[in-house]
């Protein structure tokens, strides 16, 4: 078995020896002798930079991660607007979460939607102003020799079928952004017909046509037919916990004139308390988390008079 160290010497990596618990509670000695010692530079992962992110397009062996997060070899993390290319090969190593190496899987597996963590040479192929101002972050990652872990990624929408183990949804977002963002072009899917399978167990009782869900699992092969994705688990409206957050200018002690389908009280008690501390613009309020927006759909509709000051935001926070 290899065994990798970042520094030398340790001779602790060419022995191992660590107490293994019995049934009848008393410990034993297990060793390990190692066929394998990497050392400094030998050491996978190390010398290489990482791009993490979303794959918004893709295009034969290239694709694109908008707004990717960079871990450069020396440790530097850094944000990046815009799109940044990813290089891919044949020779490329793909790994799922929760998968090793001999597990590894093909390049056609990466598709629009998937979250991955990719691994290669980062290169600056053009200044910081030109590439903001085309849309792109100007970093290319060279993993045609390097490796691609596969994450699980998060899709959210609203049911529009309901089938045996299986749902239709129309994507709002994937992998927490709006699919707005994503061109689905040659991946086999398309966002307002996303086929999904679900692993079996999974209970669809409360998934009908017209709910909000949130499904958790993997984007189906690039240019696969349906299904586009297999889901490993499930919210649906009895299970997404959300709360209706109303901001406005100014501040009134009657802000609506009728109520929907939910706890007047509670609703006019926390209704009342923003009128009394909103005393500046919404937009100065502390940061609210707003996901997800498909949630915001199912929330019960509320009146407002007329003479409302300002022009208040209605969201609906997933928590």
């Amino acid at each position: 078995m290899p065994v990798r160290c970042g520094s030398w010497p340790m001779p602790a990596c060419a022995f191992r020896s660590s107490p293994s618990p019995t049934s009848a509670g008393t410990g034993s000695s297990v060793s390990f002798a190692a066929t394998q010692v990497l050392v400094d530079n030998s050491v996978l992962g190390l010398g290489i930079d990482v791009v993490s992110g979303v794959v918004s397009a893709r295009s034969g062996n290239t694709l694109g991660i908008e707004d990717a997060t960079l871990t450069q070899n020396g440790g530097t993390v850094t944000f990046l607007p815009g799109t940044t290319i990813v290089n891919i090969g044949p020779n490329t190593l793909i790994t799922a979460f929760g998968q090793g190496v001999a597990a590894a899987i093909g390049p056609q597996e990466i598709s629009v939607g998937s979250s991955i963590e990719a691994f290669g040479t980062a290169t600056q192929t053009t200044a910081t102003q030109t590439s903001t101002a085309n849309g792109t972050s100007g970093v290319v990652l060279d993993a045609s020799t390097g490796r691609v872990r596969l994450d699980l990624t998060t899709a959210q929408g609203l049911v529009t079928a309901q089938g045996a183990a299986a749902l239709t949804l129309n994507l709002t977002s994937l992998g927490g952004r709006s699919i707005s963002a994503f061109d689905f072009n040659g991946s086999g899917a398309a966002p307002n017909q996303y086929a999904v399978a679900t692993q079996q167990g999974l209970d669809l009782t409360n998934a009908i046509v017209g709910a909000p869900v949130v499904v958790t699992g993997f984007p189906s092969a690039f240019g696969s037919t349906s299904p586009n994705y297999t889901a490993s688990t499930l919210l649906d409206p009895t299970t997404i916990q959300a709360e209706l957050v109303v901001d406005w200018n100014g501040g009134t002690a009657a802000p609506f004139t009728s109520f929907g389908s939910f706890n007047r009280t509670q609703s006019y008690a926390r209704t009342t308390q923003h009128a009394g501390q909103a005393s500046g613009p919404a937009s100065s309020r502390s940061a609210r988390r707003r996901r997800p927006p498909d949630a915001q759909l199912s929330a019960p509709v509320l009146h407002l008079p007329a003479s409302f000051p300002g022009a208040p935001l209605l969201s609906a926070v997933c928590l």
